[in-house]
């Protein structure tokens, strides 16, 4: 049970790790992207 409780606790982690991840792939795609129409804007 303990071995088992152990392995669902580091799947959580991972998890936690890969979401705390995408959230910072997402907002630097989002910035990037915001700076880039920012550009555009300023084109016209």
């Amino acid at each position: 049970m303990k071995v088992l409780e152990l392995e669902f606790v580091q799947k959580l982690s991972n998890v936690g790790t890969l979401t705390i991840l995408n959230i910072r792939v997402i907002e630097k795609w989002i910035f990037f992207h915001n700076s880039e129409l920012y550009k555009e804007y300023h084109k016209i």
